[in-house]
C-alpha cells in the first residue's frame, strides 16, 4: 500500500497542544514501541533514534538498517550513526545512542534546544545518560499520540482481514482434529498413512 495513502497527513505535528514545543525523541524499536512504528511506519528490532521538531521528523539507525530505513521509513530525514559513531570513538567516547543524538543535535546547532520531550516508557539509562549531557527531559504520557488509539479506515480493514484469516484457519484445525483419530497416544490424521 502506498505510505502516502496508508497514512495520509495527519502525522505531522504530533504534539500535545500549542505550548509544547520541546522536540519530541524517542529511542527504542518498533517492534516493542507501538508509538515509533506509528510514527515512522518502520519496522525495526534494534534501538534507533527518533526526533521530531517543528514538525519534521529524523530517524537515525546503523549502517545495517540505513537502506532500508530509506526505503520504508515514512519521514523526513534518514541518517546513519555509523560518521557519528566513528567521531565519538576517534574522541575516546562510548558510541551510545544518546551520545550519538547529542552530536547530531550540535552539528545543527541546536545544542541550545535542551529540553527534549520523551515517552513515558524512556529507560532509564537513556535519561540518566541524557542528564548527563545536559538535557531536561519532559515525560509524556501515554498515549504518546493520541490519535493512534483511532484506527483509520485501512487499519480498520487491515484488521477485519487479519481476523477473517484468523478464523479461517481455527476452522481448518478444528475440523482436521475432527477427521483425526489417537493411536497408541498419537494424534493421526485421517489423511495419515502411519506417520504423525
Amino acid at each position: 500500500m502506498e505510505k502516502a495513502q496508508r497514512h495520509g497527513t495527519s502525522r505531522r505535528g504530533n504534539r500535545t497542544g500549542p505550548e509544547d514545543r520541546s522536540p519530541l525523541l524517542i529511542i527504542s524499536d518498533s517492534e516493542t514501541n507501538a508509538d515509533l512504528y506509528y510514527a515512522t511506519g518502520f519496522r525495526v528490532s534494534g534501538a534507533v533514534v527518533y526526533l521530531e521538531e517543528t514538525g519534521r521528523k529524523t530517524l537515525l539507525v546503523s549502517d545495517l538498517e540505513y537502506g532500508r530505513a530509506r526505503a520504508e521509513a515514512e519521514v523526513d530525514s534518514v541518517l546513519s550513526t555509523g560518521p557519528f559513531e566513528e567521531r565519538l570513538r576517534a574522541a575516546g567516547r562510548p558510541a551510545r545512542l544518546t551520545s550519538i543524538l547529542d552530536l547530531y543535535l550540535r552539528d545543527r546547532g541546536k545544542r541550545r534546544a535542551r529540553r527534549l520531550a520523551v515517552p513515558a516508557s524512556l529507560p532509564l539509562v537513556h535519561a540518566q545518560r541524557l542528564r548527563g549531557l545536559g538535557y531536561s527531559l519532559k515525560l509524556r504520557d501515554d498515549p504518546l499520540f493520541p490519535q493512534r488509539t483511532r484506527k483509520r479506515a485501512w487499519e480498520v480493514r487491515a484488521i477485519a482481514d487479519a481476523q477473517a484469516r484468523a478464523e479461517e484457519a481455527m476452522a481448518l484445525a478444528v475440523e482436521m482434529i475432527r477427521e483425526s483419530a489417537v493411536r497408541g497416544g498419537i494424534l493421526y490424521h485421517r489423511r495419515d498413512r502411519g506417520s504423525p
